[in-house]
């Protein structure tokens, strides 16, 4: 029976066909002032045209189909071969009457060529899952919005929109969890959903003069329907850290997209995707947490991950930054900064995934001076002040994840200069002193950063202060690791003097004057020195000692001397008269411990020490004769200031060395 009637229902199906075209062929023909323009062609076809042209076009290929799938519905597959047949027969000949008929033909091709769209389409849900029959009813909504809006008819725009909306409801009502991927569904299905809905977007943006004003109101929520579809593609193929990298990575395009083409419903979906994708990663985090697992326990991926959320972020907040519209946005602008703020949250979350806290401290702390030359370029304040925050919490976390300051060191295990022991606290250190200079020099130069209220220099201070205080540190550690005790204080001072000679070249050459005030504080830094080497019997040249009292007093004199043009002049008073006690404290501990070490037994020797080197001083400072260089240049510092606690010690030392001493100066008489 089937064999029978196939060719007959093929030839009548034909036949009508046939005539439905030559009909309308011949009315559009015979027509007179046919316009030469596209659209005015078409609106000039659609007024030739009436409902029996309609029926003889459409109905054909309606009754057609429903007879066809009657006789071979009990056959697999064979309806949706049926349809995608009457969609390849459509097609080729919607392209033989564009390439035979000419331009009057126009509605015939474009009607031939949405029915062969529509008939291709049907072919998905007949010969597939059922889950893709709501991506295919989109696409044919796509395809009758597209003909509705180049015809001029509204009602079947109408019902192309609702169609497509019913398909996006279908489809995300059939979602469910995954097991492989965070959701389960087709992805090609939400591929199809997104390309449809975009394509509708597209036509009613290139044509909004053909449409409602209710039509052109809906033109932002088509884009963002489609681009939600877009997106849904990446939890359907992948778990939470796949799809946190491919949000992002879309998030970037849609961006680039909608800054090319002015539509900021794209830019404003680019970013939430984006971030979307970080509060997904850091949720997925969480439950890792809440199941006994550590949340960094993803490594390598998780480093990816985090990494492509942070730097896709701050590509888009740097791209949409050139744009001039949005640098012209205040307020859009301060939300770009927070959008830039997370970015770098994920980027300093990443390392957490490969590197233990003592590691991942020093790269927040040179990531914080990136981070700082960026946000001075950019002119953003919540970029600054992260960046200066996050160098506080490196800090504090090499800190509380390592030795607390310098208890519990060990070197056991290590080598000298090759460990995150020595590493961290050096990138921090240094890391701050770099920073400090680029605020130094943009106080200096008096550029506008952006930062209004914001004191650059002293903010460069603190962080020079700081960078100081991690620099001093890392060698201190470094020396109680591998040094033994005996010559760790010649070792801390001989790295003092090169550290301040090196920061007082720089100095001069930046003129820097808050780095040489830094440098004028060698002498109290070789203070703390010689009270942590300090024992009754201390030698000061032992050890090598010599050594490094030696490099401290001409380190100290040369600074003095070398910036003397830079120094406030009461940090140069304050060094003058700091080192000049240094100085004879060193002296009078080396000239104490040769007396002690004639004298057999306990005897007024003991005592002497104390007090020569300091006599001797005074007497000199009370010469009236001009003495050279430093007391010539500091009269006051070294003849009053410096004397003058001197020589009240020195009462002290006369009343108790009268007290405790018998006097006895043996082995001399």
């Amino acid at each position: 029976m089937l064999g029978s009637t196939q060719p007959f229902l093929i030839l009548f199906f034909l036949m009508y066909v046939a005539i439905g075209l030559l009909f309308a062929r011949r009315t559009l023909r015979d027509a007179a002032d046919a316009p030469e323009a596209r659209d005015e062609l078409l609106r000039w076809s659609l007024r030739r045209g009436d409902y029996v042209d309609a029926t003889t076009m459409f109905g054909p290929p309606l009754v057609g189909f429903g007879l066809q799938v009657a006789l071979v519905r009990h056959i697999e597959f064979a309806a949706a071969f049926s349809a995608l047949g009457m969609g390849l027969f459509y097609l080729l000949l919607a392209h033989v009457l564009k390439v035979r008929a000419g331009e009057r033909a126009l509605l015939l091709v474009e009607t031939c060529l949405a029915l062969g769209v529509v008939f291709a389409s049907l072919a998905i849900p007949l010969g597939l899952d059922a889950r893709w029959t709501a991506a295919a009813w989109a696409v044919e909504g796509a395809g009758i919005y597209w003909l509705g809006l180049r015809q001029g008819r509204p009602l079947a725009r109408a019902f192309a929109l609702l169609l497509q909306v019913g398909a996006a409801l279908a489809f995300v009502s059939g979602l469910d969890f995954g097991y492989d991927s965070l959701l389960d569904g087709s992805p090609l299905g939400a591929l199809m959903l997104g390309a449809a809905l975009l394509f509708s977007y597209w036509q009613l943006r290139s044509r909004p003069d053909a449409a409602n004003a209710w039509e052109r109101r809906l033109l932002p929520w088509l884009g963002l329907a489609g681009l939600a579809f877009l997106y849904l593609i990446a939890p359907l193929l992948f778990e939470a850290p796949g799809t946190a990298i491919a949000w992002a990575l879309a998030g970037l395009a849609t961006l680039f997209v909608g800054l090319r083409i002015a539509a900021p419903s794209f830019v404003y979906s680019a970013f939430v995707v984006q971030l979307l994708g970080g509060l997904l990663f850091l949720g997925q985090m969480a439950l890792e947490s809440l199941v006994g697992r550590s949340g960094f326990s993803a490594g390598w991926f998780g480093l990816l991950a985090a990494s492509m959320v942070g730097l896709g972020l701050i590509a888009g907040m740097l791209l949409a930054a050139r744009d001039p519209q949005i640098r012209e946005n205040r307020r859009l602008l301060g939300a770009l900064s927070l959008v830039l703020l997370v970015g770098l949250v994920f980027i300093n979350l990443a390392v957490l995934f490969v590197l233990p806290w003592v590691a991942a401290a020093a790269v927040w702390g040179g990531s914080g001076l990136l981070i700082l030359w960026l946000a001075l370029y950019l002119q953003q304040r919540a970029a600054f002040l992260f960046s200066l925050a996050l160098q506080v919490f490196a800090g504090l976390a090499f800190l509380a994840a390592g030795p607390l300051l310098l208890s519990g060191i060990s070197g056991e295990g290590l080598s000298p200069l090759a460990h995150t022991g020595f590493w961290t606290p050096a990138v921090l250190g240094l890391a701050a002193q770099i920073g400090a200079w680029r605020l130094h020099s943009l106080a200096r130069s008096g550029r506008e950063t952006g930062l209004d209220g914001v004191s650059l220099q002293r903010l460069g201070q603190l962080l020079l202060a700081w960078g100081a205080a991690w620099w001093a540190l890392a060698l201190a550690s470094e020396v109680m690791r591998f040094v033994s005790a005996e010559l760790q204080a010649s070792v801390l001072l001989v790295l003092a003097a090169v550290s301040s000679l090196a920061w007082m070249l720089l100095a001069l050459r930046t003129g820097w004057r808050d780095l040489a005030v830094l440098c004028s504080l060698l002498a109290p830094v070789a203070g703390l020195i010689l009270a942590y080497a300090w024992h009754p019997l201390y030698h000061p040249a032992a050890n090598y000692g010599w050594l490094g009292w030696i490099a401290v007093i001409a380190a100290h004199l040369l600074m003095l001397r070398r910036l003397s043009a830079l120094l406030p002049s009461r940090a140069a008073s304050v060094a003058h008269v700091l080192g000049c006690w240094l100085l004879l404290g060193v002296l009078a501990l080396e000239l104490r411990y040769l007396l002690l070490s004639l004298s057999e037994h306990y005897n007024a020797w003991r005592w002497l020490g104390w007090a020569l080197i300091p006599t001797a001083y005074l007497w000199a400072m009370a010469q009236a004769r001009r003495l050279p260089w430093p007391v010539a240049s500091f009269e006051r510092e070294y003849r009053l200031w410096a004397a003058a606690p001197l020589a009240a010690s020195m009462l002290a030392w006369f009343w108790l060395a009268n007290a405790n001493s018998a006097g006895d100066s043996d082995p001399l008489p």
